[in-house]
């Protein structure tokens, strides 16, 4: 759950251009997805310490369409100490970031950046789910 954010509203998809003012729906909606790394393994080395092992794995999120072996092997990590898990945890997310995309067209005026709409009655099943709207 996003804190501070209004809960997710459901909007239904309607391709039909001559719909009601009225009616708050979704009239185009546009799916993209691209591979991207799939997982991190991050390394750095220290001359003060040279028995550190200085090695982190992260795994990407939501692969559910794309292989898993798709793996990013960075070196020099540019980290020290136990900082590196988070390093490798913002890399991956970094690499991510735009794996799924979608671009969409509606009235409504719930809709903002930041604001997460379930959309409901798209013939592809699998679009009718939880997005968040970043733009």
């Amino acid at each position: 759950t996003v804190r501070y954010l209004p809960e997710s509203f459901e909007i239904p998809w309607n391709p039909n251009t001559r719909t009601e003012v009225s009616t708050l729906c979704i009239s185009q909606f546009r799916y993209s997805a691209q591979i991207r790394p799939s997982s991190v393994v991050t390394k750095d080395y220290t001359f003060k310490r040279p028995g550190w092992a200085g090695r982190f794995d992260q795994e990407g999120q939501y692969q559910d369409y794309q292989r898993t072996q798709y793996e990013v092997y960075d070196y020099p990590g540019r980290f020290k100490g136990a900082h590196g898990q988070n390093f490798a945890r913002w890399q991956m997310d970094g690499w991510r970031n735009n794996a799924e995309v979608a671009r969409g067209t509606s009235r409504s005026p719930e809709i903002w950046p930041g604001r997460r709409i379930v959309l409901t009655g798209h013939p592809q099943a699998n679009l009718n789910r939880e997005w968040q709207v970043v733009a």
